[in-house]
């Protein structure tokens, strides 16, 4: 599962947000909108961000907690 959060929330809800959603749902990775938390990162399995310039950047690690690449990886290709 894959939380972005809303766009009442600071997030553009532009055309990279749009192509994003879609490809999760092509490749078979559900999403759903949630007001995320710093905590939220400690918990997280993956972290990207994206945005229309750079695409998908995934995040390696946040303070001591490090992070997969599998959804992030499988994105970007869908993108691409």
């Amino acid at each position: 599962m894959v939380y972005s959060p809303p766009s009442e929330e600071g997030g553009v809800s532009g055309v990279m947000k749009r192509v994003v959603l879609n490809k999760l749902s092509q490749i078979g990775v559900n999403y759903q909108e949630k007001h995320l938390k710093v905590s939220d990162l400690k918990l997280a399995d993956e972290v990207f961000v994206t945005n229309s310039i750079d695409g998908v950047k995934w995040v390696s690690s946040y303070q001591s907690k490090r992070y997969f690449k599998k959804i992030s990886s499988q994105l970007l290709r869908a993108i691409n």
